[in-house]
């Protein structure tokens, strides 16, 4: 098998166990002829059902934020966790080893589909969830995207996990998640609801009135803006039967990907507006399931880019 080269900046003497599970190195890749710095990564208490990994920088502190089932189907919470002290994302050959998630953001970061960004490198802003009015009564609680930010000036330097983190708000309340009999903690605050007048969000299935935000989100910053990338069902359910007494039946296919633009670091938004893709047709049985989005400097071109990577199935490929 593959030798195993822990890299001198990681301190494993705080979980010895980590020692003995080393993972093997990664492939390496490139992008426009360059090698990209790729590396192993270690989660310390995982779960099974943890999808959807992104990492984010901010205030000295890199943050791993990933999805967690706690209801089949229908009810997700966000994990985030630190990076121990010594690990650095550019080190090739290293790998990197992230602490426990905080356990009190079970209720303080519910969202299926977070997606984070650093505001003027003080403050972590995180965005998620659904809208489920449309839904049955156990979802119907879920309303929208919520916004949710934690100072990273008043944190320790020496931080060491991400429960140390103060989130502004308990986005929904305690007994909507548990059913347990407690009280609301904190102000819900809706960034972004289903309503389409509102936001121009694109929903055309012919079964649902609102759109639900049901893939996950994506945010960078990009000539001084905030963009927010989210699913787009962009097609609606295929026709059965024929004519005009036909029904619509089954699974629409046609996800796609909307942005919407913020100029106050996600306060407030304009609307939604569908991603176009050179050479591609919206179809049925195409499908862009959610999208990731980095911000380049071309020097070929002296202009600022963006690409993006996805996982799809276009033209029966995927």
């Amino acid at each position: 098998g593959s030798k195993h080269r822990p890299t001198r900046a990681i301190d494993y003497t705080a979980n010895a166990s980590l020692v003995e599970d080393r993972p093997p190195s990664c492939k390496s890749f490139t992008f426009r002829g360059r090698p990209v710095a790729s590396q192993p990564v270690i989660l310390e208490n995982p779960t099974s059902t943890e999808r959807f990994a992104s990492v984010l920088s901010c205030r000295g502190h890199t943050f791993l934020l990933t999805r967690k089932d706690v209801r089949k189907n229908d009810l997700w919470v966000t994990n985030v966790r630190l990076l121990r002290r010594g690990g650095n994302l550019d080190e090739p050959g290293g790998f990197l080893v992230f602490g426990p998630p905080a356990p009190q953001q079970t209720l303080q970061l519910y969202a299926h589909n977070t997606a984070a960004d650093c505001i003027d490198n003080h403050t972590l802003a995180a965005y998620g969830g659904q809208d489920r009015l449309g839904r049955p009564k156990r979802m119907s609680f879920m309303k929208g995207i919520v916004r949710n930010t934690a100072s990273l000036v008043d944190a320790s330097s020496n931080m060491t996990t991400a429960a140390e983190l103060k989130w502004e708000t308990t986005v929904y309340n305690k007994q909507d998640l548990t059913g347990a009999k407690t009280s609301r903690t904190g102000e819900e605050i809706i960034n972004l609801d289903g309503d389409k007048a509102k936001t121009h969000c694109i929903e055309r299935r012919v079964a649902f009135r609102r759109c639900e935000y049901d893939g996950k989100l994506h945010l960078v910053r990009h000539k001084g803006k905030l963009l927010l990338y989210a699913r787009a069902n962009a097609m609606a359910e295929p026709m059965v039967n024929g004519g005009p007494h036909g029904s619509r039946k089954g699974s629409a296919g046609g996800r796609h990907v909307q942005v919407i633009s913020s100029e106050d670091d996600g306060k407030t938004w304009e609307f939604f507006r569908l991603v176009v893709f050179q050479d591609y047709t919206i179809t049925n049985s195409n499908n862009v399931y959610f999208v990731t989005v980095d911000a380049y400097f071309d020097p070929k071109l002296n202009k600022d880019r963006l690409v993006a990577t996805f996982p799809a199935v276009i033209d029966g490929s995927g």
